[in-house]
């Protein structure tokens, strides 16, 4: 499909503390930026407050006379990246959800997701402080710790999907235990 000057996409950021949504252009640019709390207590609430921000990009969108081209969504937590099913997300719980095919169904687009780090190192590689670098390491740190590696210019899973997964390594033997 060719793109126009007013294609964009919905990029959305699942955190242990908001959602953080945007309509992207296609140049990477910022056009509008929509963030709600997250509802982390609840995972069917969190799923809704997700559809309520899908919703007001894809008006804001429609306002603006733009086509928004697809959704990608990073959340925090373990998600099969092949089927953006989420396994588990600790800081929100939530856990065994559909999320790809939830939010495709809703909006009707073309969605992928995510883990959140992956999701971050894979910008910083397209557009960000890592842009050219073939080999870095990113850490994420917010309600939860995360990371992403790239090796050789691609974005480095492992074997299980979970390779740079950082905040499960431990650093105190005693300390707190993490929420998963």
């Amino acid at each position: 499909m060719k793109t126009k000057e007013k294609d964009c996409v919905i990029g959305v950021d699942v955190g242990g503390t908001k959602i953080a949504s945007g309509l992207v252009d296609q140049r990477g640019k910022l056009i509008l930026r929509i963030e709600v709390d997250t509802p982390f207590h609840d995972g069917n609430l969190t799923t809704e407050a997700l559809k309520e921000v899908l919703h007001k990009c894809m008006r804001a969108a429609k306002e603006r006379e733009l086509d928004v081209e697809g959704v990608g969504i990073g959340v925090a937590g373990y998600v099969l990246a092949e089927t953006g099913f989420l396994i588990s997300s600790p800081n929100i719980n939530w856990s065994m959800v559909p999320l790809q095919q939830i939010v495709a169904e809703f909006t009707n687009l073309p969605t992928i997701v995510d883990n959140d780090a992956a999701v971050a190192a894979i910008g910083e590689h397209f557009a960000g402080a890592a842009k050219g670098a073939r080999n870095f390491v990113l850490l994420t740190v917010g309600t939860g710790v995360g990371g992403g590696v790239f090796i050789n210019g691609k974005l480095y899973r492992g074997s299980r999907g979970t390779a740079a997964e950082v905040g499960h390594m431990v650093v105190e033997p005693y300390g707190p235990l993490c929420g998963c």
